[in-house]
């Protein structure tokens, strides 16, 4: 994934509700030669998703609760705990996920880390708004095959079998506590680097390595 197709930009934050201090945002787009459907079980199944090393640094994640939002058993609010290593008693890894899927709109998978002190803020029916959360997320758009009304036979065939959709990769990052302060060029290789090996290794789990050239959009 090029470079170029990732957006940054960066806000100073002193409200409650996120973290105080620089955050910095990104955002790219890209088309994966894969169904949206396949792509968002990818994303949504706790058991593979430590295949995404970019996501949850090889660590496998445990369902712990889970609301559903809809007839789509994937349509939930849920609460996963990161198997880490470093987990104890005292220190549990949480992330907070929401995920929904449309039959034809496309999907969303929003998540954030989250630690056991605001989960029981929220469960003891207390005001959760001061719970600072960046949230990290994706949204999926299919995209079919090209229309075949004006192409010939060859080029029909070729891209019929053309489909795929359109991932978005967003992601938030607490670039310093202080909010005065200058973001640095290494933290905008680091957010670089994290996006591009995300959609690498979302391609390469399903694909296996192979790879595909998008598709050509009508005009």
């Amino acid at each position: 994934m090029p470079d170029d197709t990732i957006r940054i930009s960066t806000r100073k934050n002193t409200l409650p509700g996120q973290p105080n201090g620089v955050i910095l945002l990104a955002v790219s787009t890209t088309w994966l030669p894969f169904s949206y459907h396949q792509v968002f079980d990818l994303l949504t199944d706790e058991r593979r998703r430590s295949q995404l090393d970019a996501l949850s640094n090889g660590n496998s994640l445990h369902e712990v609760a889970h609301i559903a939002n809809g007839s789509h058993p994937r349509n939930c609010v849920s609460l996963l705990r990161i198997n880490a290593g470093s987990n104890s008693p005292q220190n549990v890894e949480l992330l907070l996920q929401e995920s929904s899927t449309h039959p034809s709109a496309g999907s969303l998978i929003v998540y954030s880390t989250i630690d056991v002190d605001a989960v029981q803020v929220v469960m003891s029916d207390e005001d959760p708004s001061f719970i600072p959360l960046l949230p990290t997320g994706f949204i999926l758009f299919p995209t079919g095959s090209a229309s075949s009304s004006s192409t010939s036979s060859n080029t029909t065939k070729n891209r019929s079998s053309t489909s795929g959709c359109l991932l978005t990769v967003g992601m938030q990052v607490l670039a310093s506590a202080v909010p005065s302060a200058k973001l640095s060029l290494s933290s905008v290789t680091a957010v670089n680097h994290h996006l591009c090996s995300t959609v690498h290794q979302i391609s390469t789990t399903l694909a296996g390595g192979t790879s595909a050239e998008p598709p050509v959009l009508d005009q």
